[in-house]
């Protein structure tokens, strides 16, 4: 039986190439257990205190509403509502309609029933 020179060298650079490959890839170790294994927390390390549904249906309500913690309602001191946890089983956890003031809703936990846009509605 004849071989071929260049069919002899080309199949011994394969097979040295297939071991290499294969001896490196035995080699590595992955240490998934760090990675997979962490706990997720979806709650920021945030003080949210027990508050009832909020409905502001006018400006002059952000002056009346204990929800809002700061804030006069201008465009450089808009009214502020944050750090609450509101549960309600139905409607909108915040909902601020009919107003022209300035607001921000921020680090809130809602957990309200459903709405057309969520737990959170202004309009």
């Amino acid at each position: 039986m004849k071989f071929n020179k260049n069919y002899l060298l080309l199949s011994c650079l394969s097979f040295f190439l297939l071991s290499s490959t294969v001896v490196v890839a035995s080699d590595k170790t992955i240490d998934r257990s760090s990675t997979f294994n962490q706990t997720i927390s979806f709650l920021p390390s945030f003080s949210y205190t027990d508050h009832v549904a909020v409905e502001i249906a006018s400006d002059g309500d952000f002056e009346t509403s204990d929800a809002v913690s700061a804030g006069d309602g201008t465009e450089g001191d808009p009214y502020i509502i944050e750090g609450w946890n509101i549960t309600v089983p139905t409607g909108h956890g915040i909902y601020i309609h009919d107003v022209t003031a300035y607001f921000i809703v921020r680090n809130c936990w809602i957990d309200a029933g459903v709405g057309p846009n969520g737990d959170v509605a202004s309009g």
